[in-house]
């Protein structure tokens, strides 16, 4: 393979392995935190990806996935333990990041997600934005074939058991998400669509969330039976 197409395939991921912290993980497991490194492409990781997890303070973890590079994982999580910030950018065709458990934009620490030219984040079980308390999480989806695609629930700015920290949603320029199953607005929880698109089996604000829609649709049971354009205009 020549060096232009090994910089076009590969997955470029900001990695230092962790092999001992306070509380060691499962072999398979990766954390990330720190300086760059490079992975191979597909990045297969077999376990937990935890991007920012390090307990000591101002732990911080990037990744970014670019140039039609892949990851997968079992559960992903950004900004894993409280002291602990994660970022990571998913963006360029074929450009993805599979978790085949619950994903975590902001589990307990600091989260942020952005995915963006055609890139696609995708989760078999529960996504989460500001997941616990004192958590934040914010997630990005910006451009047109830019989809984070949930097989299950979304939780934003909480969990399935009760309102956590601090989550945003913001839907761009015709950035998608779908979610089979519930789209859950906790009262900490904030959906800003501008330009982009939800669809989602029902919707749920009853925890009075903020939503603040300048442009794009919301599609689903629990907002109509078929998609809502909605526009705002000051």
């Amino acid at each position: 393979m020549n060096l232009t197409l090994m910089f076009r395939v590969v997955c470029y991921v900001s990695l230092v392995v962790v092999l001992a912290v306070l509380e060691t993980p499962a072999p398979a497991d990766v954390i990330t935190t720190g300086d760059a490194a490079v992975q191979p492409d597909p990045w297969a990781v077999g376990g937990n990806l935890y991007v920012g997890r390090a307990l000591r303070p101002d732990a911080a973890g990037t990744l970014n996935v670019e140039a039609g590079g892949v990851v997968s994982n079992s559960h992903g999580y950004l900004g894993y333990y409280s002291s602990s910030t994660g970022e990571a950018t998913v963006t360029g065709a074929g450009s993805q990041w599979d978790s085949s458990g619950v994903f975590a934009v902001g589990n307990n620490g600091t989260g942020v997600l952005n995915v963006e030219s055609s890139g696609v984040i995708s989760n078999t079980s529960d996504g989460f934005i500001g997941r616990y308390s004192h958590s934040t999480g914010e997630a990005t989806v910006t451009g047109a074939g830019s989809q984070w695609n949930n097989s299950d629930d979304l939780w934003i700015g909480g969990n399935n058991f009760r309102a956590g920290g601090t989550g945003t949603l913001n839907l761009n320029d015709s950035g998608l998400v779908t979610v089979a199953g519930t789209t859950k607005l906790w009262s900490t929880g904030t959906l800003n669509l501008d330009g982009g698109n939800l669809t989602t089996g029902s919707f749920d604000n009853s925890e009075g969330g903020t939503l603040n829609f300048h442009d794009g649709q919301r599609c689903g049971r629990g907002v109509q039976s078929t998609c809502r354009s909605l526009q705002y205009r000051r």
